[in-house]
């Protein structure tokens, strides 16, 4: 079957593609307008090497995953929770920090999703500081001076997230319009793969490697066949 066959297959369904297309829109709509809401706050990190080589930035670049590894760690988490006003116990803030190294920018993102702004704001800050502070004393307390190889700074705290990063019925309705008219689309393509009727004289003529003589016009639509062919079955003879 050719590109445009399936085209017109489509364009013959297209009742039911959107039909299928609301439906999606709705529900997604729907769920995510009863979803709890999520605000991101995000503090940046900067990590910076005394001296820029290539040997120096590959390694800065390993230590920047070994950072966002530790940022991530539950351990962590129980180290700078009593600095948040609002969370006593590291259980509180346990899987709530995301940090995302950036090595080609000397940058990781420290995000935090939670349901108060304020308290995301506070989080993300707090496990910011907390971190640039203990990285710090580690390199103290290995050197015993103040000259640090890795230079490790917050160049960018987090403020309060002003709209919510989830949900977004817009977007959620955008996104399960487009995944009910893709399955509805292919739903329409694997039916029709599955109809072995004959539904013009032209198809007719293709599967009987016959010239056509005539057809028998149906009532409502000229020119389709008023009796039904199977593509499998009965004996090849003009019409």
């Amino acid at each position: 079957m050719e590109l445009r066959q399936y085209a017109r297959i489509l364009v013959r369904r297209l009742p039911i593609i959107m039909l299928l297309a609301a439906f999606g829109a709705g529900s997604a709509y729907a769920f995510a307008a009863g979803s709890p809401r999520l605000y991101r706050a995000t503090a940046h990190l900067s990590v910076t090497p005394s001296t820029i080589d290539f040997f120096t930035g590959e390694a800065v670049q390993r230590l920047m995953n070994n950072y966002a590894l530790r940022l991530r760690s539950n351990a962590f988490a129980a180290e700078f929770a009593p600095r948040v006003s609002l969370a006593a116990r590291g259980d509180d803030v346990n899987g709530k920090v995301r940090a995302v190294a950036a090595p080609q920018e000397y940058r990781i993102s420290v995000e935090v999703d939670d349901p108060d702004p304020a308290r995301a704001q506070q989080i993300a800050n707090a496990a910011a500081y907390g971190f640039v502070e203990k990285i710090r004393s580690e390199s103290k307390s290995r050197s015993n001076q103040e000259k640090q190889d890795i230079y490790l700074e917050v160049f960018e705290p987090a403020g309060v997230p002003g709209a919510p990063f989830s949900p977004r019925p817009r977007r959620d309705a955008l996104g399960g319009a487009l995944i009910g008219a893709i399955i509805a689309g292919a739903l329409v393509l694997l039916l029709e793969a599955l109809d072995d009727t004959v539904k013009s004289a032209a198809e007719a003529q293709g599967l009987l490697g016959l010239q056509l003589l005539g057809s028998i016009p149906n009532s409502k639509r000229t020119g389709v066949l008023n009796g039904v062919i199977r593509r499998s079955t009965g004996p090849r003879y003009p019409l």
